[in-house]
């Protein structure tokens, strides 16, 4: 989602990113140092739950991965919490002519944050 965010940074004035960090083990120093200047940052944070974080072995003659071990915790999230990114959705999503939700399945985006989208983009479906 970061590196998606970088990268249409790279041609946009402003991008924000709405994301979810663990209430420990965060990294919301790298997450936040990791960004372009022009990448702004809304976070929430998941109760009971580190940031999810990937690690990546890679076979170093060929540069090819090998597998990956995944921290994370993918349930739902509170109900409150959910309120609160769907909130955010609609008030974010309605500024901006286009909207990119990348979705790796791990908890953010529920049934209500597509109503969120949907509501605000009725236009753009991407």
């Amino acid at each position: 989602m970061f590196a998606a965010a970088n990268h249409v940074a790279s041609f946009c004035k402003q991008v924000d990113v709405l994301t979810c960090l663990g209430d420990f083990d965060s990294h919301e120093d790298l997450v936040r140092q990791s960004l372009k200047s022009n990448v702004r940052l809304k976070t929430f944070t998941r109760p009971g739950a580190p940031t999810t974080l990937k690690r990546r072995f890679v076979d170093p003659s060929y540069m090819r991965k090998l597998f990956e071990v995944y921290f994370m915790n993918d349930e739902s999230l509170p109900p409150d919490v959910q309120a609160e990114i769907d909130k955010a959705i609609g008030e974010t999503a309605s500024a901006y002519d286009v909207v990119i939700a990348t979705d790796f399945g791990h908890g953010l985006i529920a049934a209500s944050s597509i109503d969120a989208f949907d509501q605000k983009t009725r236009d753009f479906w991407l």
